[in-house]
């Protein structure tokens, strides 16, 4: 699915807070907020462009630790 939409020229910048922090351009006072800080080292914030916000790439199966998983990211969206 990802391949796809690269394939068909969907390709966007990824958002500034997520880039190189060594890198002259990257804001200081950025957004990001480091999950490893935060309960279960889980926090809601946005990894992909806006045009992709939407999109779930990842789709786990029914089956080992995917299935953990996909149980975890059902309580996640909740």
């Amino acid at each position: 699915m990802a391949l796809e939409d690269i394939k068909r020229g969907k390709n966007f910048e990824i958002p500034m807070y997520l880039r190189d922090p060594h890198n002259p351009s990257f804001n200081k006072n950025s957004k990001y907020l480091y999950p490893h800080d935060y309960p279960n080292s889980y926090v809601k914030q946005q990894y992909l462009p806006d045009e992709f916000k939407e999109k779930k790439y990842y789709q786990p199966k029914d089956s080992g630790y995917e299935k953990i998983i996909k149980e975890n990211l059902k309580n996640i969206d909740k």
